[in-house]
């Protein structure tokens, strides 16, 4: 992989990380790398909400 994009995706979890804390960022990416081809979007973005809470759902498309 390139070095670039390397960085970045270093750069966007740390943003996640810090943005939403280690333990919610780990049980939101555990949950979508779990259940990213087998649960529907719409679900997933329910899911993730009580996951996340609402304020932070924006960062699912980091995680995702």
């Amino acid at each position: 992989m390139c070095e670039k994009v390397k960085e970045r995706i270093r750069i966007l979890k740390m943003r996640c990380e810090n943005g939403l804390g280690h333990i919610i960022y780990e049980k939101a990416l555990n949950y979508v790398l779990l259940n990213n081809k087998t649960i529907k979007p719409h679900i997933q973005r329910k899911d993730l909400i009580e996951i996340m809470g609402e304020d932070n759902i924006g960062f699912w498309h980091l995680i995702d």
